[in-house]
């Protein structure tokens, strides 16, 4: 088990947060192996969303059955991509989404799972991130470190700060998706698929 929360003092100097977290998740999943592989630091919220692009485009193609675990950190920024998202899940792609705020019935197309989570800056899960394990593996985190507007606006905002990374190692991969596991786990006592709050909202609960 690795722990996926940044020191915040780190964060506060920028990269050298994420360099701290990606040392430790060396030194953790590495065990007596080769070193991580596949990685590379991302700096530029440019790259970070050609990243997401690519990964999405990617999964269209797999003839497997997919699982794409996706981090909006705001359910509210799920809204410029619905018909992008309603496109993967139409191909059969299941979709476990991350993020604030509860989801209402609108979104229900364009996600299998919604885990409503709390605000922390200092969580792998309240950050921009998509991770994969079909048909290749890859883990991109996009780490915000712009805590005034954290989770709010758009990426071109002024003072919207990013330092992110990806790797396509399993270790990474599969470590990332254990720890959403049981986030999604931890935060399932109440209705949290799109499907769920959709038949919440018509019953009037």
């Amino acid at each position: 088990y690795f722990n996926w929360r940044i020191n915040k003092e780190l964060a506060e100097k920028e990269e050298n947060g994420i360099r701290e977290l990606v040392l430790r998740m060396d030194q953790s999943l590495r065990s007596d192996g080769l070193p991580i592989e596949g990685f590379e630091f991302i700096h530029s919220t440019k790259k970070m969303l050609e990243i997401t692009r690519e990964i999405e485009d990617e999964i269209k193609k797999s003839p497997q059955e997919v699982t794409l675990y996706v981090g909006f950190q705001n359910i509210d920024k799920l809204d410029k991509e619905i018909s992008r998202y309603q496109d993967l899940r139409s191909m059969g792609i299941r979709i476990n989404a991350f993020g604030i705020n509860e989801a209402s019935e609108k979104y229900s197309g364009a996600i299998d799972h919604w885990t409503r989570i709390d605000e922390s800056p200092s969580n792998v899960e309240n950050q921009w991130f998509l991770v994969v394990e079909n048909p290749s593996p890859i883990a991109f985190v996009g780490w915000e470190i712009s805590d005034d507007l954290f989770a709010k606006g758009k990426l071109s905002d002024p003072g919207k700060k990013f330092q992110g990374f990806v790797s396509s190692d399993i270790r990474v991969v599969r470590s990332l998706m254990q720890h959403l596991d049981s986030i999604q786990l931890s935060n399932s006592e109440g209705p949290n698929t799109a499907e769920e709050v959709a038949r919440n909202i018509g019953r009037g609960v």
